[in-house]
């Protein structure tokens, strides 16, 4: 059975919800020795229309909004990552519409770490006027690694209108556990 021994309590009084609830978290997993928690996520509802080229850009259209209360995971909407509070394996989903596609193709990279991961590619010629992009994987993340996305066209430059956009993290095993 896990050993449990306190945290220590932070000065911000703006952090201590955060604290209690992992400690909470902790001592739940001493006693009774399950998974630790982890979820949370970037999302936006509004349209964002990102300036692209060959180059790739941090895909940050989400608005500036982190959905919900995130546990065990870190959404910063100041850039669109996720960083994992845990070391575990990861269930890491993104879903969003495209529309307004130049004639080139588009590929959304997921990196983490700065190390890309996984490729999606959106090809303009199967492209209807609106376009759902989706990727789900899992991952094995240590404590501190950051998840983002970045997009590029193939060829040429242009505006790409994205919609609906959101990736989350959930925490499905504690690291030896997968």
């Amino acid at each position: 059975m896990p050993n449990y021994s306190p945290g220590l309590v932070p000065n911000n009084p703006g952090e201590l919800r955060r604290f209690l609830q992992d400690e909470l978290d902790r001592i739940a997993f001493a006693l009774n020795g399950s998974i630790k928690a982890g979820y949370g996520g970037v999302a936006s509802s509004e349209p964002v229309e990102l300036s692209l080229s060959e180059t790739p850009v941090l895909f940050d259209v989400y608005g500036k909004t982190t959905p919900a209360r995130p546990l065990g995971v870190e959404p910063d909407d100041t850039d669109g990552s996720i960083t994992a509070l845990d070391a575990g394996v990861y269930f890491v989903g993104f879903t969003g519409t495209v529309s307004d596609l130049p004639n080139a193709t588009l590929a959304i990279e997921f990196r983490i770490n700065g190390i890309a991961v996984r490729t999606i590619v959106v090809d303009p010629s199967n492209q209807t006027f609106l376009t759902t992009v989706s990727y789900n994987s899992f991952a094995r993340l240590e404590r501190g690694d950051r998840l983002d996305a970045w997009a590029a066209l193939s060829t040429g430059a242009g505006l790409v209108t994205f919609g609906s956009c959101s990736m989350i993290m959930h925490r499905i095993s504690d690291d030896d556990g997968f």
